[in-house]
């Protein structure tokens, strides 16, 4: 595999799903707004599904069980699969957010509204589901533990770390035009060789278990790894072809089931080296970013258009916040429990079922949110972002010319 390398930045040039795009809505008006490329959108519900796939195992009670049954189709179904394509995932969603805003002019203005409007969407899951649960609970229709620590995390969902993926968001978002900016700044040469390192501290490196250089496994610090070879890549480097896309997914896949079965062979022969069978599938590994980048570059060079895609994609990050939250996944393990389903039949079916449903699930209720918001609060968003950010502006800026008097 062959990689062709530019000592400048390309220029902030429409890609190819970008153009096809502008140009089908080209005849009228609206199209000055670039549509969104449906094998994208498709891409980011897939990843989403992926998530939902992750967090159904990991989260489970059962999971140090799991890992403990013998070697077996199911086990490796149940690990290398369902609970494999999780950082998938998580890559895959990071990298669509943030391919499209390296080539744009990054205001710290437009970041923080960004986050305003997350904020929202935080805010209406925590409260709600708290809500929700805590009344259905009351009522004794669901059983659950609901301490006063999910009261406290609800109202402060970006602060408190309700769920991780949007508080690192979040900050990498407010960081971003600094990144950019000083990222830039270092120039091909020095941006090289730190897109080098990265990936021997945290990819080579990253195949050793227990060993992480300092990045936790869910933190901004992850986003900022990631940022440094996806810009390098964009900026500097020539498109990858399908071709080499393909072979970057199937390498990463393949490298993803030898290391898992040479672990649990040699676990099972030995009594030794418990859990480190699925190291790659929990952290953000070299080859769920392979896999990832992949799928992302096929989606972007084979673009089209659905109406029904996007406006169903919407609700992807919904679908996260409410099959990730505490309390759901306090009540999928009470009422869909592991175990019971790996020693039933057709273990992998009801495991796909079951993944299955609470995606449908979430996603038809995100649907339902969207509708809310279109006629409330979407109808002008960010305006009372916008006001307030006028005001802050404006009493500074006073501030500043009487200190100059």
């Amino acid at each position: 595999m062959s990689f062709r390398i530019l000592k400048q930045p390309r220029k902030p040039q429409p890609t190819q799903s970008e153009q096809l795009l502008s140009i089908k809505g080209s005849s009228t008006h609206k199209a000055s707004k670039p549509k969104r490329n449906s094998s994208i959108e498709l891409l980011r519900l897939f990843s989403m599904l992926l998530i939902v796939a992750f967090h159904f195992v990991v989260m489970s009670t059962d999971t140090d069980w799991l890992n403990n049954q013998p070697l077996s189709l199911t086990k490796i179904i149940y690990q290398a699969v369902l609970m494999g394509g999780g950082w998938i995932g998580n890559f895959i969603f990071f990298t669509i957010s943030t391919w499209f805003l390296l080539n744009k002019n990054q205001r710290l203005k437009d970041n923080l509204r960004r986050i305003w409007l997350l904020e929202r969407e935080l805010l209406f899951w925590s409260l709600g589901l708290l809500i929700t649960y805590s009344v259905l609970n009351n009522r004794h229709i669901i059983s659950l533990v609901i301490g006063k620590k999910y009261w406290v995390k609800s109202l402060l969902p970006l602060t408190k770390d309700l769920w991780w993926y949007p508080t690192s968001y979040a900050l990498y978002i407010l960081l971003l035009p600094f990144l950019i900016e000083g990222v830039k700044a270092l120039g091909f040469k020095c941006h090289k060789q730190l897109a080098i390192i990265a990936l021997i501290l945290w990819g080579l490196a990253g195949f050793i278990p227990n060993v992480n250089f300092d990045i936790d496994r869910q933190s901004v610090s992850v986003f900022i790894y990631w940022f440094i070879l996806l810009s390098y890549y964009r900026w500097y480097m020539k498109p990858l072809t399908s071709k080499q896309c393909w072979l970057l997914i199937l390498v990463g896949i393949g490298i993803n089931l030898v290391y898992y079965l040479i672990f649990e062979i040699f676990r099972q022969l030995t009594g030794h080296a418990y859990g480190y069978s699925v190291h790659l599938f929990t952290h953000w590994s070299l080859t769920t970013m392979m896999i990832g980048f992949g799928l992302f570059l096929l989606s972007l060079y084979h673009p089209c258009y659905n109406t029904f895609i996007n406006i169903v994609a919407r609700s992807s990050f919904g679908i996260y916040l409410i099959s990730a939250h505490p309390l759901t996944e306090q009540l999928i393990n009470y009422y869909l429990p592991l175990k019971p389903l790996y020693l039933g039949n057709y273990p992998a079916v009801m495991a796909t079922i079951c993944i299955l449903g609470i995606f449908l699930f979430c996603l038809i209720i995100d649907l339902l949110r969207q509708m809310l918001f279109r006629i409330t609060v979407d109808r002008r968003p960010g305006a009372i972002f916008d006001k307030l950010y006028g005001v802050i502006s404006t009493r500074l800026m006073v501030g500043r010319n009487n200190q100059k008097k």
